[in-house]
């Protein structure tokens, strides 16, 4: 379990270095008001392919290491192969919707030519689909391809080409975005998984509904400000704040290893009734342990690494602060959301994300109208706040204690 985490740790290190130099090439490259609608891009596009694998993601991680564990490799493809046609119904309603909305609405921070249109539309149904490959194939126990195709990769291939073209004309938003896409297109091979011939496997509805309304419920109140920031903000503004919130999600990343590591050990855990309890309060104790020491090292370090990505981004340090806080929160708190979809409690997991949707979106929205400051504060607040109660449903539920209060557990070892 150590070699994986570490394995983990390292691949989403790389890919989080990867996402940074990214970033900062395209502040360099691309002017301001550019930089900001194509940041907003990307932001969107990620939480509309987390709303288009919404249920289907988790079924497969969660679902999908049991009957690998089991040697029931045929159940898995049919299982996949329900979560692909998914997918394509889904996609296609998304580009409908899409179309006209870009069709009829001109906002500020949205790209307005037909082309930059057209991959925005069609980035989130790549991400969706890579998302899936990558589920299927963690569940498979092949850790390394699905997370260089979900990180390093899909950031190292655009860096490398942007730079590339960049000697040779300069680049601009539409240039940007069609490197990003072949890019992604590239990743897919990798983390196409394992195949064996199908055999009949029904998921349950029930809990697939409850997946996916928790899902997709997490990726848009996770991405409120982005929403917010699109409808309120300049551009330039909107460069600002997300460049901030990029340098703060190197913690999320961190997170994500952990999860990617953890996630499919967990859920056969769960299922078979061995050793979960120790399992559960080893992964809050590294959650804190390793999430804190890199909160703090963001918190000192960030700051100064705002001005190399320009000169008048300093101005979002406080912002930058007050984001990373949020993202820390899984180490106060534990790995609440993985916790509670690997021990079947989506449906209350459901019900507290759609309670905290409304009440979020509009303290977000006064915030967004007072400043950036605001905003980044109101953002962090909700995070703590939101992952407090989770926390306090899990220990109700099942006895999982967050953060550092996992050591207290009387069945914590410290093995592999």
């Amino acid at each position: 379990m150590s070699r994986l985490i570490l394995t983990a740790t390292a691949l989403r290190g790389a890919g989080a270095l990867a996402w940074l130099a990214y970033t900062w090439l395209l502040a360099r490259l691309l002017p301001s008001d550019q930089l900001g609608t194509m940041l907003t891009i990307l932001a969107l596009s990620g939480l509309l392919a987390g709303l288009l694998t919404a249920g289907w993601a988790q079924l497969l991680l969660r679902e999908g290491s049991r009957l690998w564990a089991t040697a029931q490799a045929g159940a898995l493809t049919s299982l996949m192969a329900r979560a692909f046609t998914a997918l394509a119904l889904r996609g296609f309603a998304l580009a409908l919707l899409l179309g006209a909305v870009f069709g009829t609405t001109q906002i500020a921070t949205l790209p307005q030519s037909p082309i930059t249109l057209c991959l925005s539309i069609a980035l989130p149904l790549l991400l969706a689909l890579l998302g899936l490959l990558a589920s299927a194939r963690r569940a498979q126990g092949a850790l390394v391809p699905a997370l260089l195709s979900q990180g390093l990769l899909r950031a190292a291939l655009p860096l490398a080409s942007c730079a590339l073209y960049a000697q040779f004309a300069p680049l601009t938003l539409a240039i940007a975005l069609c490197i990003y896409a072949a890019g992604v297109l590239l990743c897919l091979p990798l983390a196409w998984p394992l195949s064996a011939p199908p055999l009949p496997c029904r998921p349950d509805r029930t809990s697939l509904r409850a997946l996916t309304t928790a899902q997709a419920g997490w990726m848009l109140l996770g991405h409120l400000d982005v929403i917010v920031l699109t409808l309120m903000a300049s551009p330039t503004q909107a460069a600002l704040y997300l460049v901030a919130r990029r340098l703060a999600g190197l913690l999320a990343l961190l997170f994500d290893a952990l999860r990617s590591a953890l996630a499919p050990a967990l859920s056969r855990a769960y299922h078979q009734r061995i050793g979960f309890g120790g399992l559960a309060a080893r992964t809050n104790l590294g959650f804190f342990l390793i999430g804190g020491g890199a909160a703090t090292g963001l918190v000192v370090l960030g700051p100064l690494a705002l001005p190399l990505f320009g000169a008048h981004f300093a101005a979002a340090a406080s912002v930058l602060i007050w984001l990373t806080l949020g993202q820390a929160a899984p180490a106060l708190f534990g790995a609440t959301g993985m916790l509670m979809t690997m021990t079947d409690m989506e449906r209350p997991r459901a019900v507290l994300i759609w309670i905290a949707i409304p009440t979020t979106a509009l303290a977000q929205l006064y915030a967004a109208s007072q400043s950036l400051h605001e905003l980044a504060v109101t953002t962090a607040l909700c995070q703590l706040v939101f992952s407090g109660v989770c926390a306090a449903a899990l220990a109700h539920r099942h006895g999982i204690l967050p953060g550092l209060t996992a050591l207290l557990h009387p069945k914590l070892r410290f093995k592999a």
